[in-house]
């Protein structure tokens, strides 16, 4: 039986990580938290196959610069924010997907499921 992928929720918000790691949870993902950036680039050094990236409480020089350093290896980027600028940033950082907060639960489901048949695998969603 092939397993679950791995989704990576980065986001300075307790409140937040918990809310989507328990509706990820219960859709059947693996769900890893980091609440700061230094912990999301170590669980970058496990599987994870979709990072969930809020834009403004998770992201600093270090977990940029990795995530470029990564590069087709990287998991699919799926970035989160209400900032009126994501889609720039979303580019700058050659992002699979933009979710602009507040998002639904489908919108995030078919992002997620997209980029993690984007990056193949042969994992189930």
């Amino acid at each position: 039986m092939a397993q679950p992928p791995t989704i990576l929720v980065a986001d300075d918000d307790a409140d937040q990580r918990e809310l989507l790691c328990d509706l990820l949870g219960l859709e059947g993902f693996r769900v890893l938290t980091a609440g700061t950036p230094q912990a999301a680039r170590e669980a970058l050094g496990g599987e994870v196959d979709v990072l969930l990236l809020d834009l403004h409480g998770a992201l600093d020089e270090p977990l940029e610069q990795l995530l470029a350093q990564l590069g087709p290896e990287r998991p699919a980027l799926l970035l989160a924010s209400g900032d009126p600028d994501i889609h720039a940033h979303a580019r700058r950082m050659r992002a699979d997907g933009v979710l602009a907060k507040p998002f639904g639960l489908e919108d995030l489901l078919a992002s997620i499921r997209a980029g993690v048949r984007a990056r193949g695998g042969g994992k189930t969603v």
